[in-house]
């Protein structure tokens, strides 16, 4: 039937199982997704006790088919004129991408504002199983190929459908991986990005700072040779023998010129030269 998020079959939501008794006998259910987007959902039964599904929860991606398989537990005996009133209730929410099995929870199908919540009603019926062959056919002999091609086909259907929805859970648990792989590796790219901007910007902040600095000292000291006189100023004058700069007057007496000879009346020999150098951190002369 066409009903909502999710297409169950049998639409005539009616779930027919042969009863046989002290057997389990099972009756599929297929989950059909129209839509373009993930729908949730989950099986609940009337009766815990009686019956069982595989899967209970679970995913159906875009565009695809699930299947369910019911399960009735072995009882000694059929109910009365094989009339049954159990249910099955399918119900489904569309949910966003990147969400696991285990975040399916009975409130995410609560009708609430927002939310898209839809649910269906199966409702078990018991039909008689296949006639059993005619006991007149004559008794195969022993070892025959009719005995080694007895096989039981519904319970091999049943387990190739169980088979089937392990490999179609698996899917889905690879799908729901691919998507958490690829909001991953986004949030790694956006990380990268961010450390790319800061990087930047922090290198211009240093530009900026150098622009700033190379500015000032400009401004201090201009570029005419004076930026290192600026910054490293001069060392003391050198002191020659003989020269008292502390003498009254600021008179300085000088040493004898070199190789020891004087002039001729024997008075010491003065300098023109004024040795005595200012430095900038002096106090100005008075």
């Amino acid at each position: 039937m066409e009903f909502g998020l999710l297409s169950v079959k049998p639409s005539d939501r009616l779930l027919r199982f042969p009863f046989e008794a002290k057997k389990q006998i099972s009756c599929t259910m297929q989950l059909t997704n129209k839509t373009d987007s993930y729908v949730a959902f989950m099986v609940n039964v009337s009766d815990n006790k009686k019956y069982r599904t595989v899967p209970t929860r679970g995913f159906v991606p875009p565009r695809s088919t699930v299947d369910v398989i019911a399960n009735v537990l072995p009882r000694s005996e059929a109910p009365s004129d094989m009339q049954c009133k159990d249910q099955f209730q399918v119900q489904s929410a569309m949910v966003p991408v990147g969400i696991s099995i285990d975040d399916i929870t009975r409130k995410m199908f609560k009708v609430k504002a927002g939310r898209i919540v839809d649910e269906v009603m199966l409702t078990v019926v018991y039909i008689q199983p296949p006639r059993p062959p005619s006991a007149m056919r004559e008794e195969p002999e022993e070892g025959s190929s009719s005995d080694r091609g007895n096989i039981n086909y519904q319970d091999l259907e049943t387990r190739l459908r169980v088979s089937s929805l392990a490999v179609d859970e698996l899917r889905q648990k690879q799908v729901l991986y691919e998507q958490q792989l690829e909001q991953q590796q986004e949030q790694i790219r956006q990380q990268q990005e961010q450390i790319r901007q800061q990087h930047e910007q922090q290198q211009e902040h240093t530009r900026l700072m150098m622009e700033w600095f190379m500015g000032t000292v400009q401004r201090i000291a201009p570029g005419d040779g004076s930026v290192a006189m600026a910054l490293f100023p001069p060392p003391p004058p050198l002191m020659f023998p003989g020269v008292n700069p502390g003498s009254a007057g600021g008179s300085h007496s000088m040493a004898p010129p070199l190789g020891g000879q004087d002039n001729s009346e024997g008075q010491p020999h003065v300098s023109n030269l004024n040795v005595v150098q200012r430095l900038p951190w002096d106090d100005p002369p008075q």
